[in-house]
């Protein structure tokens, strides 16, 4: 599991010993990413789970960037689809 709110020491000594799932919030994988613990250009699957309450949330940019990280070859799936995947897309957040 990677989340915010605490050291992330423990969980980048896990993801360099290797890893085959990935759990993450949106903005400690951002953070993760930008650092170069975590790279999402080979993954197969990438799945955003509860991503309506994500965007719900104000994180619609977060999530685009983390989407954007995986390779255009990857399987990517909101939990919410239809109706989150599009929103998602459209870049818009629930009033």
């Amino acid at each position: 599991m990677i989340f915010g709110g605490v050291g992330q020491r423990p969980q980048t000594d896990a993801l360099t010993r290797g890893v085959d799932i990935v759990v993450a919030t949106p903005g400690r994988l951002l953070d993760l990413i930008g650092q170069g613990f975590v790279d999402l250009k080979h993954i197969e699957i990438f799945v955003l789970d509860e991503a309506d309450r994500m965007l719900d949330m104000g994180f619609i940019h977060d999530v685009k960037k983390d989407a954007s990280h995986a390779s255009r070859t990857s399987a990517k799936r909101c939990s919410s689809a239809p109706p989150c995947h599009r929103r998602c897309q459209a870049g818009e957040q629930h009033p």
